[in-house]
C-alpha cells in the first residue's frame, strides 16, 4: 500500500476510534474488572414506563431515583439542564464534497502544486496533498471527510515519530472541571484554556459549519512534544468538539457495532489541535461531514426514572456495576441493513439520529498521541421515544 494511503488509514483509525472494525475485542483491563460482574441470563424484563414532556427533562436528577439499585452504582449527578428539545433527527452524509476543496485548501494554506494522489475508499473518491516545504498535509473526500496536519503533527504523522516523544500532561473534562484559571504555556506565549475552547468553537462554527447544529468543546488534553535529538520542546493543545442540536450532543462516546439485524450505531467526533494560541496545526472531521435534513420534535419522552428502572432490571443479574456517566445523546443509526463490509458514512448515505439516555461504563484510558478519545468500554442505551434498550454487554 502506498505510504499516503497508510497515512489516511492511520488518521481514520485514530480519530474515528475503531469505527472501521465494528465490534472490537474488550480490552484486557476491562475484562479483568468484569470478572466480578457475573452473567446476565435475562436481558429484558417488563418495566412500567412513565413519560414526561421534553422541556421537563432539564429538571431531572439523581435525587429523583428512589428505587433500590441493588449492585448498580449511579454517578453522583447528571446534568440535563441544557436540553432545549428532544427530537428524531433525519440526517445524511455529504456527497460531491470535492467541489469545495479550493475553499478548504485556501483556509489551510495548502499549495495546489503539492497534490499527492487520488484515492477511493469507504469515504468515496478523495484527494491528498503533501507539502514537505511548508510541512502541511491535507486529505479531502467526497463524503466530507477532511484532515489537515502541520508543524509538529506533520512530523509525527509523516514518519518522524521516532524523532518525537509525546507526553500527556493534563486532561480536562470541560463540562465537569473548573478550567477558569487554567493557563496553557505555548513557548513564550500563554493563553487561558477557556479562551482557547471558545476560540476553537468559533473557528469551527465559521469554517466547518453544520446548519442548525452548533459545536461545543467538551474535552481537552495538554501534551508536551519533545525532540530528543536537540532537546527542543513544544506544547500541543488537543481539543475534542461535539456537535449539538438544541442542547443534546451527537454520540462521541462509543463505537459502532453490529447487532443481530446488522444495524449499525455510529459516532461523530471532531478534533482540533493548537501549538500556539492562533495556530491550528491539526483538524480531523472524523469519518465524514454530516448534515441535518429535518427534525421531528417529540411530544413526550420516557422519563429519566423509567430509564434507570430499565437499566436496573436489565443488569440485575450482574454482581457489581458502576455507571460512570449518564448523558442524553443523539445516537446515529443506519436506516438500512448496511452489511458487515459496507460503511455507514459513504457519500450521501441517510441516517437517523435518535435521542437516548446513555449509561456509560469503563472509561478507556487515553492512549493516543494526537487528538482526544472519549470512548467508553461498555454502554446501555434507553431510547427516549420507545423505551427500547440496547447494550453491548
Amino acid at each position: 500500500m502506498h505510504f499516503k494511503m497508510k497515512l489516511l488509514v492511520v488518521l481514520i483509525c485514530i480519530f474515528s476510534c475503531g469505527v472501521l472494525c465494528g465490534c472490537r475485542k474488550t480490552p484486557e483491563e476491562v475484562t479483568d474488572r468484569m470478572k466480578d460482574y457475573g452473567e446476565n441470563e435475562q436481558i429484558t424484563e417488563d418495566v412500567e414506563l412513565t413519560y414526561c414532556k421534553p422541556d421537563e427533562l432539564k429538571n431531572a436528577g439523581i435525587a429523583d431515583i428512589d428505587i433500590d439499585m441493588g449492585n448498580i452504582e449511579l454517578p453522583d449527578k447528571v446534568d440535563f439542564s441544557g436540553v432545549e428539545d428532544v427530537c428524531r433527527l433525519h440526517m445524511s452524509y455529504e456527497k460531491d464534497f470535492l467541489k469545495n476543496k479550493d475553499a478548504y485548501m485556501e483556509l489551510f494554506g495548502i499549495n495546489k502544486d503539492s497534490f499527492s494522489e487520488n484515492y477511493d475508499n469507504v469515504f468515496g473518491a478523495g484527494e491528498s496533498y503533501d507539502d514537505k516545504k511548508t510541512k502541511k498535509g491535507f486529505n479531502i473526500s467526497e463524503n466530507g471527510f477532511m484532515s489537515y496536519y502541520a508543524g509538529v503533527t506533520y512530523d509525527y504523522l509523516m514518519g518522524e515519530e521516532e524523532k518525537t516523544q509525546f507526553t500527556q500532561e493534563n486532561e480536562y473534562d470541560i463540562d465537569i472541571d473548573d478550567i477558569s484559571d487554567i493557563r496553557i504555556a505555548f513557548g513564550n506565549n500563554e493563553a487561558g484554556l477557556s479562551g482557547m475552547c471558545e476560540k476553537a468553537e468559533k473557528w469551527l462554527e465559521t469554517n466547518m459549519q453544520v446548519q442548525q447544529l452548533g459545536y461545543h468543546v467538551s474535552d481537552a488534553i495538554v501534551r508536551t512534544v519533545k525532540y530528543p535529538e536537540n532537546e527542543k520542546e513544544s506544547t500541543v493543545l488537543s481539543l475534542c468538539a461535539e456537535l449539538k442540536y438544541k442542547g443534546i450532543s451527537l454520540n462521541d462516546h462509543f463505537s459502532m457495532f453490529f447487532d443481530d439485524s446488522e444495524e449499525v450505531i455510529n459516532r461523530y467526533t471532531t478534533n482540533i489541535n493548537y501549538d500556539a494560541p492562533d495556530s491550528v496545526t491539526f483538524f480531523s472531521g472524523g469519518d465524514g461531514k454530516i448534515k441535518l435534513d429535518s427534525a421531528e420534535s417529540l411530544e413526550k419522552i420516557v422519563d429519566f426514572k423509567s430509564a434507570v428502572k430499565l437499566v436496573n432490571k436489565t443488569m440485575a443479574d450482574f454482581n457489581k456495576l458502576k455507571i460512570e456517566k449518564i448523558l442524553p445523546l443523539y445516537t446515529i443509526y443506519s436506516i438500512y441493513n448496511v452489511g458487515k463490509h459496507k460503511y455507514i458514512s459513504q457519500p450521501g448515505r441517510k441516517v437517523e439520529a435518535r435521542p437516548v439516555y446513555a449509561f456509560l461504563f469503563d472509561k478507556k484510558e487515553e492512549n493516543e498521541d494526537l487528538g482526544v478519545s472519549k470512548e467508553y468500554g461498555h454502554f446501555v442505551l434507553v431510547d427516549m421515544e420507545t423505551g427500547e434498550l440496547t447494550t453491548d454487554f
